[in-house]
């Protein structure tokens, strides 16, 4: 095997652990390693996202908006949803990755004021990759409290088969039914069914 190239300042190699199909054109790549910048998640909350770009520059870089998903079994690791745009000069080259590929991140970029304690319910929207704030935000909340707040979440997709991460809303709405609850609604109307014989 070859030696990978030295870092450039500020940039963090990140192999893929794990890619999934979740959406149309989209996926979902888990990453080996801490989130970059940081050592602990908390300070990724409410907004930060990171700059990601390939070990070889082509496509140049572009911001996305990672997330850590909480248990055990994803220690170590973070999410990164991406949706491979056909006219996009990265994101197609991103999603194209599998397991064992690596790519660069650095941050965290940003960010915005921390949810407290006091805070007892908090309202989302989001639409498409929008999604990955609002996970990011959540997430957070599962690690760091005993508690969660009612949380209401409201995405909008054109049909469902736009959904985004679907899987890990389910889950998520499963584990906290009391505190979480997940609505969608769609800009497009249904396809028609042919019953044609």
């Amino acid at each position: 095997t070859s030696t990978p190239p030295p870092l450039l300042a500020g940039w963090s190699r990140h192999v893929v652990r794990s890619r999934a199909e979740v959406g149309r054109g989209s996926v979902r790549l888990t990453l080996q390693g801490p989130l970059p910048g940081s050592t602990r998640a908390l300070e990724w909350t409410c907004g930060s996202h990171a700059l990601v770009r390939l070990e070889g520059g082509e496509g140049g870089e572009q911001p996305y908006t990672p997330y850590q998903r909480a248990g055990g079994a994803f220690e170590g690791t973070f999410e990164l949803v991406v949706k491979a745009y056909p006219q996009g000069a990265l994101s197609p080259r991103i999603a194209a990755l599998h397991p064992g590929d690596s790519l660069l991140v650095r941050g965290p970029v940003g960010g915005a004021a921390r949810l407290t304690p006091a805070v007892h319910a908090v309202g989302f929207v989001a639409g498409g990759t929008g999604i990955t704030p609002m996970l990011q935000v959540i997430y957070s909340l599962v690690r760091s409290r005993s508690a969660l707040p009612r949380l209401r979440l409201l995405c909008f997709n054109r049909r469902a088969e736009d959904i985004l991460v679907a899987d890990e809303l389910a889950e998520l709405s499963a584990a906290h039914p009391e505190q979480l609850r997940v609505f969608h609604t769609y800009g497009a109307p249904p396809r028609p069914r042919c019953n044609c014989e």
